[in-house]
C-alpha cells in the first residue's frame, strides 16, 4: 500500500499543511476558541444536546476504515465480473463555524481521504485514489425553533497517472427544534 510519485508528495503537502495549521500557537488557538464560543453564547443559536449555545458539528476528525473482500455489482445485484477488492480508507476533516451576527454563521472546512483498494482477478493488483474537498456553509437561526442551512462542497478525486476528477456537493436543508 504506498502511494505513488505525484500522489504521494500532493499527499505530504496537504498533511503538512493541515499539521501547520493544527500546531498554532497555543494562546493564539485558545484565543481563538475562546471567541468563537464567546460570539455563539450572544448569538441567538439554538442547539438541542443541552440547549446551550455550544456548536453542535464536530470541529475535527480523523477516521480509518478496513473492509474485507467486496464485489463490483451492477445496479440490478448482478455481479459484474469475478473482480474482488479490498479496502482500506483514511479520512480527516475540520469545520469552522464563524458567527456572522445573532442569527447567521458561515461554516468553512476541508476534508482530505485516501483510499487504497486491493484488487484480485483484475489486470491491475491496487488502485489509490485521494480526494479532496472544501466545504463551505451558511446556517440561519429563523426562529428559536427553527434552522435553515445550506452548503456546497467541490469535491476532487485523483488517481495515478489520471486527471483530477471534480464534482459538487450541496445541499439545502431546514430542522425544526421541538421540546416538550
Amino acid at each position: 500500500m504506498k502511494l505513488s510519485g505525484s500522489l504521494y508528495r500532493f499527499a505530504l503537502a496537504c498533511a503538512a499543511a493541515t499539521l501547520t495549521l493544527l500546531h498554532a500557537q497555543t494562546a493564539t488557538a485558545a484565543e481563538l476558541i475562546d471567541n468563537l464560543i464567546q460570539r455563539f453564547q450572544q448569538s441567538d443559536f439554538e442547539f438541542v444536546r443541552a440547549q446551550s449555545n455550544a456548536p453542535f458539528v464536530p470541529l475535527a476528525w480523523l477516521d480509518a476504515d478496513r473492509y474485507q473482500r467486496g464485489e463490483f455489482n451492477r445496479a440490478d445485484g448482478a455481479a459484474t465480473s469475478d473482480v474482488t477488492f479490498e479496502q482500506t480508507s483514511v479520512s480527516q476533516g475540520a469545520l469552522v463555524p464563524i458567527v456572522l451576527g445573532k442569527r447567521d454563521a458561515l461554516v468553512v472546512g476541508e476534508w482530505l481521504s485516501w483510499t487504497h483498494f486491493d484488487l484480485q482477478h483484475s489486470p491491475v493488483d491496487e488502485l489509490e485514489v485521494f480526494s479532496a474537498a472544501v466545504p463551505i456553509g451558511w446556517v440561519r437561526q429563523v426562529s428559536p425553533q427553527w434552522q435553515a442551512a445550506a452548503f456546497v462542497a467541490p469535491l476532487g478525486h485523483k488517481t495515478h497517472g489520471e486527471d483530477w476528477y471534480w464534482e459538487t456537493l450541496g445541499g439545502i436543508f431546514a430542522r425544526k427544534i421541538s421540546s416538550d
